[in-house]
């Protein structure tokens, strides 16, 4: 199981190239409003991809499994802009103004909250796995059980609890693998997202008198 962390944690660290491959190649394109939109999407991938590396080798579970939700909520927000109703220069405009994703609307005119989106997404053909990670992950983000056991030590007699503080908040290994699988799973699918704009621009271009 070791060896097989390992060998995730080394295709995480590849993941920092291919990150910043694919904003090159995007920024090569005819940039617009939207591609900054989607630059700004990969450079956070970017920096979060770090922080849970990093998270990791410390083995502070309780600071990287947020990450995890951080990030998905970058793919939510990718997703959710393809489905914005009005037109893709305006998400931008609204955002850098201060405007939630959740007030703003779809083409069928609801609302972008993060449960509708996640909701909306999970519908599609193999994309279940975003409502267990998100709802899963969330724990993790909120004050939970999660992090009321994370100092538990030791339930004893008379309804006393053996409390403890720590640095660090190892998990199972099995835990851990599958929070980096997780973890790639989101990166791979952000990737394939600006990957798809890379191919629709290169095609409307070669198209172009």
């Amino acid at each position: 199981m070791e060896k097989e962390i390992q060998q995730k944690i080394a295709e995480l660290k590849e993941y920092r190239l291919e990150i910043k491959n694919t904003a090159d190649r995007l920024m090569q394109q005819r940039a617009k409003e939207y591609e900054a939109f989607l630059i700004a999407c990969l450079n956070r991938t970017a920096n979060l991809l770090e922080g849970f590396m990093k998270m990791n080798e410390m083995e502070n579970f309780l600071c990287a499994a947020p990450l995890i939700r951080l990030n998905l909520d970058t793919f939510l927000r990718m997703y959710a802009s393809k489905i914005y109703q009005g037109k893709e220069s305006e998400l931008l405009q609204n955002l850098i103004k201060g405007v939630y994703f959740r007030n703003l609307k779809d083409r069928n005119g609801e609302k972008m909250t993060d449960k509708y989106i996640k909701d909306l997404i999970s519908q599609e053909h193999g994309m279940d796995w975003v409502k267990d990670i998100y709802d899963g992950s969330s724990g993790y983000v909120h004050l939970s059980d999660k992090h009321i056991l994370s100092v538990t030590y030791d339930f004893m007699p008379n309804n006393v609890i053996r409390l403890q503080m720590r640095n660090t908040s190892p998990i199972p290994l099995k835990e851990q693998l599958g929070a980096i699988n997780i973890f790639i799973r989101i990166i791979e699918n952000i990737i394939i997202f600006v990957e798809n704009r890379i191919n629709y621009l290169t095609e409307n271009i070669a198209k172009a008198p």
